[in-house]
């Protein structure tokens, strides 16, 4: 049997276990969420079960994190907005980049809701930032709703056609759906253009 090492730590795996022992990384790429950087930009794999468990990658779009204190931050408690929409609604800043800024928050948080609702807001300011448009889409596949996944990557491959996140996010959303053959499409496109290299392995490690 060959010997595996963790990917992140590099210490030696037990063979029944993909979790790491020493630092308590999983190394199983299609069951777990996964923070990396790929050519300088912040991706979050998010894990969703639907048919099966799959990847999905979201491209942040704001590399300034709000500190404590910052008034574009969510509320500490989020959650506590759930039982009344409204008031969150009407609690949103107006600003894009504040829009922004509080949409990766909130989707860090997994409250893909409330994210929506930010990022929507941004892209009716400014409709062309595919970074915005692969992140709500992200959330939608998150929400269930893979209609409004598929329009919004599609939406941020109009601005950009070489957008890879959105390449790649498309893919988990027809493998998602059952249609392999779409999946194959949109990832061996992706593969044209040379990916970063963690795209790339995600890619051949889970295409059909």
């Amino acid at each position: 049997m060959t010997e595996k090492n963790c990917s992140e730590c590099g210490e030696k795996l037990s063979a029944k276990s993909a979790i790491c022992s020493a630092c308590g990384y999983d190394n199983g790429l299609s069951s777990k969420p996964l923070g990396r950087r790929v050519n300088d930009h912040f991706i979050i794999i998010v894990v969703l079960v639907v048919a099966l468990a799959a990847l999905l990658v979201y491209q942040s779009t704001s590399k300034d994190q709000a500190v404590t204190g910052d008034p574009h931050q969510p509320p500490a408690d989020p959650m506590g907005y759930e039982n009344n929409m409204a008031d969150f609604v009407n609690s949103l800043p107006t600003d894009y980049k504040a829009l922004v800024s509080m949409g990766n928050a909130l989707m860090d948080q997994s409250n893909f809701a409330m994210a929506v609702e930010c990022y929507e807001r941004a892209v009716e300011q400014q409709p062309g930032n595919p970074d915005v448009l692969t992140d709500l889409g992200a959330c939608w596949h998150a929400l269930g709703n893979d209609a409004k996944a598929i329009a919004a990557f599609g939406q941020a491959l109009e601005y950009d056609p070489k957008h890879s996140v959105a390449k790649f996010n498309m893919g988990i959303v027809y493998l998602n759906r059952g249609d392999s053959a779409l999946a194959r499409h949109w990832w061996g496109k992706l593969l044209e253009e040379n990916p970063p290299a963690e795209l790339r392995e995600r890619i051949q490690s889970i295409m059909p």
